[in-house]
């Protein structure tokens, strides 16, 4: 309650006073760039790992925004993105030329998985549905994390198979 109200007088308050007492307010659309914070993701993979192991993935993340529908994997495979925030959309264009929806993810999970497989490219694409931010990861760097024994390749592990299993029970 104290937090939204404190919210609520900031809104109200002049952008002169916000100026003398130093405070800066983005304008609006314009967000804040994100930077990897050693604890504290949003994404649940991420948020699971320890603090050794969070510092050592953080490392090879780079923040990004996600407006809706920015293609995330498109037939190149590049970049893993670990959502924060939004929905990625996972689709496959079938026989018939239609476009169906397969897959869905968030930040219980991370977009790219197809990059461990030894697959030269992906079989549909996927893009944001719902806008957010997250972070994004070569397909190398996503490859030695998932190499290192711990916590982030069982949490990668138990996400790709969940998937899986979902998109069978769908079939």
């Amino acid at each position: 309650y104290t937090l939204s109200l404190a919210r609520l007088i900031l809104i109200r308050i002049s952008p002169r006073l916000l100026g003398y007492l130093r405070i800066r307010v983005p304008p609006v659309g314009q967000g804040v760039a994100m930077k990897p914070p050693s604890a504290g993701f949003k994404n649940r993979i991420l948020a699971s790992l320890s603090s050794v192991e969070a510092e050592r993935v953080a490392a090879r993340l780079k923040p990004i925004d996600l407006p809706q529908r920015t293609p995330l994997i498109n037939g190149d495979r590049r970049f893993a993105y670990f959502l924060e925030s939004g929905v990625a959309s996972f689709v496959v264009t079938v026989g018939d030329g239609h476009s169906v929806e397969v897959g869905i993810v968030g930040n219980e999970g991370v977009v790219g998985t197809s990059l461990l497989a030894s697959q030269k490219s992906s079989v549909g694409h996927t893009f944001i549905q719902i806008e957010g931010n997250g972070y994004q990861m070569s397909a190398k760097a996503l490859q030695e994390q998932f190499e290192e024994p711990g916590e982030f390749r069982r949490q990668v592990q138990a996400f790709m198979q969940g998937f899986m299993k979902i998109g069978r029970a769908h079939v």
